[in-house]
């Protein structure tokens, strides 16, 4: 059943008129300045074609005039399709596919009526967003609904808390949904949306951030500014040495599990809980795991694995989402486990990477890894490492290994990298290192 609604941004311009709903750089918009620009741009839009469901590409940087199309899509009654500018032709081309117009700035934009507010419907699409992920697969694009961006939304403020003087740091890309979402939550909540780099955190009282950026502000001896009281920290797990520093560092960490076919985050640490303690799922969500076929004996540390998770309610499309991620649900609190796509068969044993990682991460010279499945003509495939940090022996990793892990499991060889390749958000290329 669908539920009718009106466009946030709308809503929060009635409530606050004046209060900031954009910044970028020295320049900022009140949600009065801002909705106006949007209704008259989704008025341009109209007049150009575009009608209601049809999907529409916008280039998402992070510029007012991109803040503004993307909104006017969706106040145009049309599903969005959030373009990354470092995408490459090939990849360009097949999102474009079924496309029914793109935006940017060389549509006009005449200086129309403002089009009226429109009512949403939360069972009909919102967003189309491209999901690659990091095995070197190649994008996909997933259809989210209104209703997922609402309680999405409002379940992460009751999660985190709302404070109508917040003013949320967005540093992520505006093509995924970690970025995307900020702007959709800020325009609901009433509140600012700040686009920016790591150095605009100062004023910031929340801030999304993937553990390589967390790494970078320590790194650089940024302390945590006095307005900031949150840190969501996601995209990729988090090594406990990196959760330790940031505490020293006065950042609250508020760790998240989440994904694009949920409209973000799934399940979120309580603020001022342990960061690194399993992780309680949001309201409106319930979240189980599903024994995978072949996969119930993992070569590793022993830990117990193969378990998908399967997310239930508002947050999951159609109701139930069937999850690529591995964990243990106890106490409603969820463990993860990596991803059930990275397992793989060496000599008729179920090879872990995830599991072979953590054991890597353990020496105190690696401050990264990788383990990949490398194809072998006795084993059929043979785990290998790739691994950032200070280099050490190849015997001391093998001794190092084979002490805590099965010997299948002890990869075949150690190659080190002063990087490893990662996508925009920080996470590791798999596949780019096959």
């Amino acid at each position: 059943m669908s539920t009718s609604f009106p466009h946030p941004l709308h809503t929060s311009a009635i409530a606050r008129p004046d209060h900031m709903a954009l910044e970028i750089g020295t320049q900022s918009w009140t949600f009065s300045a801002l909705c106006d620009a949007v209704a008259r741009r989704a008025a341009a839009l109209v007049d150009a074609g575009v009608s209601p469901g049809d999907r529409v590409a916008v280039e998402a940087t992070p510029t007012f005039t991109a803040v503004r199309d993307m909104q006017a899509v969706l106040w145009a009654g049309a599903a969005l399709l959030p373009l990354s500018t470092k995408a490459g032709e090939a990849e360009r081309q097949r999102l474009l596919e079924g496309v029914d117009h793109r935006v940017d700035a060389a549509v006009p934009s005449p200086n129309c009526d403002p089009l009226p507010p429109p009512v949403l419907e939360s069972a009909a699409t919102a967003l189309w967003l491209a999901r690659s992920g990091s095995t070197g697969a190649g994008p996909s694009l997933h259809p989210i609904t209104h209703g997922q961006l609402a309680f999405s939304a409002a379940a992460s403020a009751i999660r985190l808390g709302h404070h109508l003087d917040d003013l949320w740091l967005c540093t992520l890309p505006l093509h995924h949904v970690g970025g995307l979402q900020i702007l959709l939550r800020c325009a609901l909540y009433g509140t600012t949306a700040r686009l920016g780099g790591l150095d605009d955190l100062p004023g910031a009282t929340l801030v999304s951030l993937v553990p390589t950026q967390l790494h970078r502000l320590l790194e650089g001896g940024t302390p945590a500014p006095p307005s900031l009281r949150l840190v969501l920290l996601g995209g990729a797990a988090s090594s406990a040495e990196l959760l330790t520093r940031a505490a020293s560092a006065g950042y609250s960490i508020c760790t998240t599990w989440g994904m694009t076919e949920t409209a973000s985050q799934v399940a979120t640490c309580v603020p001022g809980q342990d960061p690194s303690a399993p992780l309680p799922p949001l309201p409106f969500t319930l979240v189980g795991t599903d024994t995978l076929v072949g996969t119930d004996t993992l070569v590793g540390t022993g830990a117990a694995g193969g378990e998908t998770l399967t997310i239930r309610g508002a947050l999951a499309p159609g109701g139930t989402h069937r999850s690529a991620d591995r964990g243990t649900v106890e106490g409603g609190r969820i463990t993860l486990a990596g991803r059930a796509d990275r397992v793989f068969t060496s000599g008729g044993e179920n090879i872990d990477p995830a599991q072979v990682e953590a054991v890597l991460l353990s020496h105190p010279a690696i401050s990264a890894a990788a383990v990949v499945g490398q194809p072998d003509p006795e084993w059929g495939m043979r785990p290998v490492a790739h691994l950032e940090g200070a280099a050490v022996e190849e015997a001391d990793l093998r001794t190092w290994c084979r002490a805590r892990l099965s010997g299948v499991a002890v990869p075949r060889s150690f190659t080190w990298h002063d990087a490893l390749p990662r996508t925009e958000l920080g996470k590791i290329r798999f596949g780019a290192l096959g």
